[in-house]
C-alpha cells in the first residue's frame, strides 16, 4: 500500500508539474500573442499612414496643378482685359464724354476749344 500511496503522490507531484508547465507555456504564448498584435497594428498603423501620406501627395497635386490652370485662365483674362482697353480707351472716353458732358451746351464749347 505505502508503494500505491506514493505512486499516488509522485503522479501528483507530476501532474502539479505539467500544470504549472502548461500555464507558464500559456502565458508565454499569450504574452507572444500580444507582442505579435502590437507589431500587426504597428504595421497596419505603418502601412495607413503610407497610404494617407501617398494620397495627401496625389491630392496636392491636383491642387497644384488646377491652381496653375486657374492662374493661366486668370492672365489670359487679364491680357484680354489689358489689349481691350488699350484699343478701346479713346472710343471709350469719346462715348462716355458725349453722354456726360457733351449734352451740357456750356461744357461743349470748352471742350471744341480743347480740341
Amino acid at each position: 500500500m505505502p508503494d500505491v500511496l506514493s505512486s499516488i503522490a509522485e503522479l501528483d507531484r507530476a501532474s502539479s508539474e505539467r500544470i504549472e508547465k502548461a500555464k507558464e507555456e500559456a502565458s508565454r504564448i499569450i504574452e507572444e500573442a500580444k507582442a505579435e498584435e502590437g507589431r500587426i497594428i504597428t504595421s497596419g498603423r505603418r502601412s495607413i499612414r503610407k497610404q494617407e501620406k501617398g494620397e495627401l501627395r496625389r491630392e496636392s497635386r491636383r491642387t497644384a496643378e488646377k491652381l496653375s490652370s486657374l492662374e493661366k485662365e486668370r492672365d489670359e483674362a487679364i491680357e484680354r482685359l489689358e489689349k481691350d482697353y488699350e484699343q478701346n480707351m479713346e472710343k471709350w472716353a469719346e462715348e462716355l464724354f458725349q453722354k456726360v458732358i457733351a449734352p451740357d451746351p456750356a461744357l461743349q464749347s470748352r471742350s471744341a476749344a480743347a480740341v
